[in-house]
Parts: structure tokens; sequence; C-alpha cells
């Protein structure tokens, strides 16, 4: 259950987010980019599924693909749209906005897909749809502003999930500094933690994410299992994910001496099978380089796992150091390694650390608590003033080699379908 206080607020976020008038539900619909998979989705199916306790109608569309969808989208909670594949930009836009008007949205969200402002921006111009567009920013670098920066005119609001994210914004797009708001990612939390969890046994550690180098450092764990074993620690490794580094790391790894057979890999798996596998662990590594503010880190806190994570932006937020988790400076293997002794032979430091990571989750992240606030943010911007048509600049398109020839997008569009190439 989540503390008192935190219990009123929820309540009180939860009633201010009730849509008022004619008992007419809002409605929200989000848009994404069918590729994206991990926290993002995860966000998104947890928004889709408790908001309408909230008063919300919520609705998913994802823009045609000819590539199979991922299985992140199976499921999903709430209605949801796929539209057909597209091979032009203009082609693109209007069946996206299409789609936007039948559903005849309060708000519309836009998760990382650059058509999504183009698609309001033919609405908006042609004056046949009155709503509010949030962009949402859940990475904190510089390629994600230059994402948005183009279309400043069109968004309302640009919803962050960290106070990083939110300073990026506002250091690199200053004409969108006052349109900054904050959301949190709805965490599922275990109702107790049992210290005697911690109590003995092998250290059980988890390393949970794209098994990718660029970013998440995962090429850092085969000196991290090397460091460990030299320093004969007694330890599991669980690693979660897939990627394109996945059988380089696994060849490091396995080549480690006198590891044997501490190192499983699991692949990927769906969010439900990966909180089973969160919830019997004791300590979570995360080696980014940057992030926005990772849900792993966010889901392995709320089942009581420690997190040992690198001292960036995303982290530093939310960890307290040495009480409800651990910082370690980006590629420091020794300091990960000396983190990790210290925890595997001080068993009451592991079980008070993954109690105070718990109850952090809980005041601040349960789903409770995060979609009051979601809900809350939807209805202030869903009532703030549209801006004037005048001031909402004709759609663009990015430049293309066939484009600077002068070739119709329409024409493109047959060549692409002709030729079976990728659609847009």
């Amino acid at each position: 259950s989540l503390s008192e206080g935190s219990a009123r607020w929820a309540a009180s976020s939860a009633e201010k987010a009730r849509p008022i008038g004619m008992g007419k539900r809002s409605r929200v619909l989000f848009v994404c980019n069918p590729f994206w998979i991990g926290g993002p989705i995860t966000w998104l199916r947890r928004a889709c599924q408790y908001l309408p306790e909230h008063g919300w109608e919520c609705k998913l569309v994802l823009p045609g693909t000819t590539r199979t969808y991922h299985a992140d989208w199976k499921d999903w909670p709430c209605p949801l749209e796929l539209l057909k594949p597209v091979y032009s930009g203009p082609g693109l836009v209007r069946s996206l906005a299409n789609a936007i008007r039948s559903f005849d949205p309060d708000v519309v969200v836009g998760v990382a897909l650059d058509v999504i402002p183009n698609a309001i921006r033919l609405l908006r111009r042609s004056n046949q749809l009155s709503f509010h567009y949030i962009d949402t920013l859940h990475n904190d670098n510089a390629v994600e502003c230059e994402r948005l920066r183009p279309h400043a005119d069109i968004i309302d609001a640009v919803a962050v999930c960290s106070e990083g994210c939110g300073r990026r914004v506002r250091t690199e797009i200053p004409e969108l500094a006052n349109r900054v708001v904050r959301f949190w990612y709805p965490t599922p939390c275990d109702e107790q933690i049992k210290r005697e969890r911690y109590a003995s046994g092998p250290l059980r550690l988890v390393f949970l994410a794209r098994l990718y180098q660029y970013q998440k450092r995962v090429l850092d764990l085969i000196p991290l299992c090397n460091g460990l074993v030299n320093a004969n620690v007694d330890f599991r490794l669980t690693v979660v994910g897939d990627g394109p580094d996945r059988a380089a790391v696994e060849a490091g790894i396995r080549s480690i001496p006198g590891l044997g057979d501490r190192v499983q890999f699991l692949g990927w798996l769906s969010n439900s099978r990966a909180l089973e596998v969160l919830r019997g662990q004791h300590v979570l590594l995360l080696l980014s380089e940057f992030e926005g503010q990772p849900i792993v880190m966010l889901e392995g806190m709320g089942c009581g796992v420690v997190p040992v994570v690198t001292d960036i932006t995303a982290h530093r937020e939310i960890i307290k150091p040495e009480q409800d988790g651990f910082l370690v400076p980006v590629g420091d293997i020794s300091r990960f390694v000396a983190t990790l002794l210290l925890l595997a032979s001080d068993r009451g430091q592991l079980a008070a650390s993954a109690e105070a990571a718990w109850r952090k989750t809980l005041a601040t992240w349960h789903p409770s608590v995060a979609i009051a606030h979601l809900a809350n943010l939807l209805y202030e911007v869903s009532h703030r003033p549209l801006p004037p048509q005048d001031g909402i600049a004709p759609i663009s398109y990015p430049a293309t080699r066939m484009s600077q020839l002068g070739i119709p997008h329409a024409l493109q569009g047959v060549k692409r379908r002709l030729l079976r190439q990728e659609v847009i």
C-alpha cells in the first residue's frame, strides 16, 4: 500500500484529473513509432491500461509497415489501429491525419515519430479539428531535440520523463522552454520486501537492456565479470535482452577463465516475464552513458532490487548514493567490482538499500500516483488556448536525393512500391 501522504496526493490528483461537463469522457490518442521497444512502450501500455480509471478514453495508432510488428504490441489494453503501409511522405501524413480525425481526440500524444507533427499541422491548417498536441521526450540526448525543433509552432507541450530531459529541452529549444511538463513512469511495486531474501547465497545480479554498445555499453559486462571472478565474488548474473552486440558480449563472457556457469542469457522477454525475473534478483546493473529515465531501474527498485548504476543525470535524479542505490562513474569497472564486493559481503547493507529503494518507488512511481499525475497533465494541457492558425508553418518533408531532382513525392512512392523498398 502507498504511504498515507502519497495516497492522499494520488486521490486528490485523480479527482482533479476527472473531466467535467455533460459527463463526456475526454479522449487521448497515442501515436508511436512502431519500431520502438522497451521503456517507452511499457509506459504507453500502462498509460492505456490505467487512464480510463481517471476519465480518459484511450486509443493507440501505429503507422503501417511491411515489417512484422514487435511482440511488445500484442494484447494491447485499449483499441489499437494499425494503418496500412504507405510509400510516400504525403500519403503517410494523410493516413495519420484521417486516423486522428476519426477518433476526434482532446489530446494527441506522440512518441518518437516525425510524421505526427505534420499530420497535426495538416489538420490545424485546414481547421478540421480542435485538439492539443503533446510530444514526449524519453531520452536525454540532442538527437531527440533535433526531432522536436522544427515543430515548435504546433507543439502545445513537451512531456519529459526526467528533469534532465526537461533541462535539455529548455536549453536547446528556448521557444519550448515554457511548454515543458513532467510525467512519471508508472511502476508496479511489490506489497512488501522480506529481508531474509538478501541474507545468504550468491549475489544475484541482473542486466536488463538492449544488448547494444552505443548508449548501453553492454560490452562493459565482460571486464566486469572478469573482475568479479578475480575478486572471488560468489555471484550469478542474468542478462535479459537482445540486440546487435549480443553475440560479442556472449563470446567475451564465455571466454573468461574460471567463470563456469555463473552467467545466463535469457534473450528478449515480455515485460511481465521480465518483472518475474527481477523479483528474484539482488542487484540491477546499468552501464549506460546516457538515459532519459530507465523504467527498468524503477521496476527493479519496486521489486526490491538494488540499483548499481552509472553516475549520469537520469540515475542521479533518483538514487541517493549508498542509501537506496549506488552510483559509479561511466566505464569505471574497478569501482563496479568494489561496490558489488561490498554488497556481497555486507548483507545488512544490501537489505537496507533494497528496502529504501522499494519505499522510494512506492511513494512516487506507483501507478496510482503516476497515472493520476498523467491524467491531470492531459487535462491541464487540453484546456490551454490553441495557437492561432496563421502562425502555423506549411508542411515540409526531409530532403531526399529524388526531391532535390524535382521528382514529386507521389512518384517517389510509386518507385518504392515497384522496387519493393521499405515504406515511409
